[in-house]
């Protein structure tokens, strides 16, 4: 299947998917409304506000403390798969461990019985993303920092009680208005005045982060691509720099009024997350302080080693450039960018595809060679018999073996990655001493001109070197991420 065809299929399962959340939406909708005095244990429900990642969140009133609640059930699907279940029981322990002013408080949960719920405080306001989707025009960068220095602080933590929220994007930020603001002035533009506070909700994704991955989720992807980590698209565990890096993806939203990278279908999407370096804010915005510029371009840093070390060095630093101080976190340098790259995955196939094409084109360049004898030189038959036959012995033993033992790099061969550095690091002295003494092919034909004698071994000495350099990646990948079998 090629990628047009995987592109229609995620395209036409997204729609699906949709439809469906907004069917199910509706029914339950309908069924409330036939319906409006459904008691859950103490909580008498009143409408939907909202949907998480396993449940639907409702509005509903607590009829012995006589107050407003967020009561989150699980969906039918839930209840019916064990492992579901047992995820929605681990967001009410999670949740339950968390207490501070920017999460959503975790009144109570109860698990047991045909009605598992959790009841949280009710937010009167949007959440983030439907703030975002409102908005008129950019706002102040500054109100905009100190929110994302709050959020930071709820993520910190949630860290420091060893939870990893693994699902932060805007949708998940609620906005809940201060006493003598309303929540049309929560709806509209980020002011200095900051007329609301940031709620950190919906920890269905999260979890400890002392527990293997394996132990939490099945063979999909956990989380929102759009917000994610690269190194989380290519499989690894979810981590704190995992988490920093969504919060920087938030920050470039709301200065940037875009996403940091889009891409038309789901395909493209995680390839540009994983490869592509997102467009410099002051790109964008040209009121943004550089200061502030480099805080997000860190977040983002491909290299999860390169971001912040925790959220509470983020929200510092944002608070730091708020108060016009200079900020602590530095880029990248150079050398780090450089190593990098050189310990990406995707090193080991390119040192397998070089291997290939680079001995396929050496070939066609000895060929043509031997091809224009004729042409160049006064040979007898048996003279040019010879040099055909050398052509095919260098082809047979010199290029081959290479050839064939790249395209097992190709296939992640471990065995094959350090052959294959052992044959091209045996064939670099043999083909600088041909550079000076003597050839190695055509060695009759060379001696009426050395300038040829030193091109044409230069040359496969050059590739051979970067076919090194290139092996010598795929051994650090896969010592740093096991990536060969």
């Amino acid at each position: 299947m090629d990628d047009a065809t995987l592109s229609e299929c995620q395209d036409d399962a997204d729609l699906l998917v949709e439809r469906l959340d907004r069917l199910w939406a509706r029914g339950t909708l309908a069924a409330l409304g036939s319906q409006p005095q459904k008691m859950i244990g103490k909580y008498q429900l009143q409408q939907v506000v909202g949907a998480g990642s396993f449940g639907v969140v409702y509005l509903a009133r607590d009829t012995k403390l006589e107050k407003s609640v967020a009561l989150k059930l699980p969906r039918l699907e839930v209840l019916l798969d064990v492992k579901k279940r047992k995820r929605f029981a681990d967001e009410a322990a999670m949740a339950a461990k968390l207490d501070h002013p920017h999460i959503v408080r975790v009144y109570e949960a109860s698990l047991d019985g045909p009605d598992p719920y959790i009841a949280s405080a009710f937010c009167d306001g949007p959440d983030l993303a439907e703030w975002l989707a409102n908005r008129e025009q950019p706002s102040s960068w500054c109100a905009i920092a100190k929110l994302m220095a709050e959020v930071a602080d709820a993520v910190q933590h949630a860290h420091s009680r060893d939870v990893l929220h693994r699902d932060l994007k805007p949708a998940n930020i609620l906005l809940e208005a201060h006493e003598d603001s309303s929540r049309d002035e929560v709806q509209g533009q980020l002011g200095d005045d900051f007329p609301f506070s940031p709620r950190l909700t919906d920890f269905g994704l999260a979890k400890f982060s002392d527990v293997q991955e394996a132990d939490t989720r099945s063979s999909q992807m956990i989380g929102t691509p759009l917000y994610m980590a690269p190194e989380r698209l290519e499989g690894c565990e979810a981590t704190v720099a995992a988490d920093i890096y969504s919060l920087g993806v938030i920050l470039y939203e709301l200065l940037a009024g875009q996403l940091p990278i889009e891409g038309e279908h789901y395909l493209e999407l995680v390839g540009k997350i994983r490869r592509q370096s997102p467009r410099r804010l002051r790109s964008l915005r040209r009121d943004v302080p550089k200061d502030l510029d480099r805080i997000c371009a860190k977040c983002l840093s491909k290299e999860p080693d390169a971001r912040y070390e925790t959220a509470a060095s983020f929200a510092k630093d944002l608070r730091r450039c708020v108060d016009g101080l200079q900020i602590q976190g530095k880029l990248p340098t150079r050398r780090n960018r450089i190593a990098y790259w050189c310990t990406r995955p995707e090193r080991v196939t390119n040192a397998g595809w070089f291997g290939i094409v680079s001995h396929l084109v050496l070939i066609a360049w000895v060929a043509s060679a031997v091809m224009l004898i004729p042409t160049q030189f006064d040979l007898k038959e048996i003279q040019w018999s010879k040099q055909v036959s050398q052509m095919l012995h260098g082809v047979c033993f010199g290029f081959g073996p290479v050839i064939l033992v790249s395209w097992f790099v190709v296939q992640r061969y471990r065995w094959a990655v350090y052959v294959a550095f052992l044959l091209t690091l045996g064939k670099i002295p043999f083909q600088f001493r041909a550079m000076v003494y003597e050839p190695v092919y055509f060695a009759d034909l060379y001696e009426t001109g050395g300038v040829y004698v030193f091109m044409d071994h230069f040359i496969i000495a050059v590739l051979l070197l970067f076919q090194l350099f290139f092996l010598g990646c795929a051994i650090l990948v896969d010592r740093k991420h096991q990536v060969c079998r």
